[in-house]
């Protein structure tokens, strides 16, 4: 894990600890039932998420940070391999997800900015966020931390159930 600290006014940004789960998997889970920022139709439990937590791994330049107020977790962010083949190492994707309560106070552009200066640092080559394309606020976001938007996949993503819609996807990218 990294050594990685920052604290200003009473919020920690700092490496994400298995003690997080439970408050990450609670965050996620706003987003799953929101259907808005990832393509995992059912909740999930902290014993689902705990494999997910496992493939963090800081020395092989995937970090997860978690911000922190007022000792509650408010968001987290990660990098993690795109692809299992030797080419695309140093091509990272990135997850980023705020408390639904916490959103439009800029956690997550601060939080963003943190992992890119990471991923950076880490010797990670490009970063790529897959994004629905109807999701205003992750876009704007990822444009704002100077992504480019350089794909795009239609009907990507289908929920079950009867009233539900194909979803397109986005792909954005930040060369490091």
């Amino acid at each position: 894990m990294g050594s990685y600290r920052v604290e200003e006014a009473g919020r920690v940004l700092r490496p994400a600890k298995l003690a997080d789960l439970p408050a990450m998997t609670e965050i996620y889970n706003q987003a799953v039932h929101e259907r808005s920022a990832t393509a995992d139709p059912y909740p999930r439990d902290v014993d689902d998420r705990r494999s997910w937590f496992d493939r963090y791994q800081w020395e092989a330049g995937h970090p997860l940070i978690v911000w922190e107020e007022a000792g509650q977790v408010q968001a987290y962010c990660g990098l993690s391999s795109f692809r299992s083949k030797a080419g695309y190492d140093g091509c990272v994707e990135m997850t980023l997800y705020v408390r639904q309560c916490q959103r439009g106070r800029g956690i997550g552009r601060a939080i963003g900015e943190a992992m890119v200066e990471l991923g950076r640092g880490l010797g990670n080559r490009v970063i790529l966020a897959l994004v629905f394309a109807d999701n205003s606020g992750s876009n704007g976001l990822f444009s704002r931390l100077g992504f480019s938007l350089s794909g795009h996949f239609p009907e990507a993503v289908l929920f079950p159930g009867e009233h539900e819609h194909p979803r397109d996807v986005g792909i954005w990218h930040l060369r490091l």
